[in-house]
């Protein structure tokens, strides 16, 4: 797809920016969240526990994009900042066709503009696995996995990922399938 054609496909299926912290609030009924870690840990401090979140997150991702199923990642950055290293390296060894697709502007006093790029592969465990070990060690964040064909979304960040269904009911089904590794929160959270 070229840039102009996956802005139209974003802004068609969804009505906010690709911004992670939106979508809770904006698809309430179609959302839930993983912990990376028992007990809400945030962090791992071992190779057991990067292990864990490994598992966990390629799991549901397989869950939520299907094995060998075509989808978009998203990277967002706040312009004019640089690229922060761990992308850049990221970028230029795994995804260097990464395309900006769209750019979005903060309705606040600080009007921080935003930038979202992309890139189509096609879904395999442990494709990203270097890119989710980032994520999980706070090194860079505003990471989407959009899948192609269903309203579904996975927003990792450090400390678990927002999962956004197709439907309420998939949504239902799949808190009842990682009901282990969910928040037990009374929001969710």
């Amino acid at each position: 797809m070229l840039p102009q054609e996956f802005r139209q496909f974003w802004l068609k299926r969804y009505t906010i920016p690709p911004i992670s912290s939106r979508f809770r609030e904006t698809y309430p009924d179609r959302w839930w969240r993983l912990h990376s870690l028992p007990q809400a840990k945030r962090y791992a401090t071992n190779r057991r526990e990067m292990h864990e979140i490994l598992a966990r997150h390629n799991q549901v991702l397989n869950k939520v994009l299907g094995d060998n199923t075509p989808f978009a990642l998203i990277v967002a950055q706040f312009l004019p900042d640089a690229v922060p290293e761990p992308i850049q390296k990221w970028r230029d060894n795994t995804y260097p066709w990464l395309q900006p697709f769209l750019t979005f502007t903060e309705n606040d006093e600080d009007a921080q503009q935003w930038q979202f790029s992309f890139q189509e592969l096609r879904w395999q465990l442990h494709l990203t696995d270097e890119l989710l070990t980032s994520v999980a060690n706070d090194e860079i964040a505003n990471i989407l996995y959009v899948h192609l064909d269903l309203p579904r979304l996975f927003l990792p960040y450090d400390g678990g990922a927002d999962i956004i269904c197709s439907s309420p009911f998939e949504c239902q089904t799949m808190k009842m399938q990682f009901d282990a590794w969910r928040s037990h929160h009374p929001l969710g959270l």
